[in-house]
């Protein structure tokens, strides 16, 4: 269950969101963009990943989709 402070701090970074104009989101990984760090840094919190691993979370899984998303453009590409 979300507590009372995970919910306040959703509806101020969507808050934060909805006022900014995001890159592609392979554009946003790769760059590793503060405010799409901080989405999946709360998606995180929420879902129960401890706070000293979800720095090491975050950056093995842009690791990975960014390497999955580029393969997945370069097959497309080849087509």
């Amino acid at each position: 269950q979300i507590s009372p402070r995970q919910k306040t701090k959703m509806i101020s970074l969507f808050d934060e969101i909805s006022k900014r104009e995001l890159p592609s989101i392979i554009d946003q990984i790769q760059s590793r963009n503060k405010l799409k760090r901080k989405i999946d840094e709360l998606f995180l919190e929420v879902i129960g990943v401890d706070s000293k691993q979800r720095a090491v979370t975050i950056e093995k899984l842009y690791d990975v989709l960014t390497e999955r998303i580029l393969a997945m453009k370069e097959t497309m590409s080849k087509d």
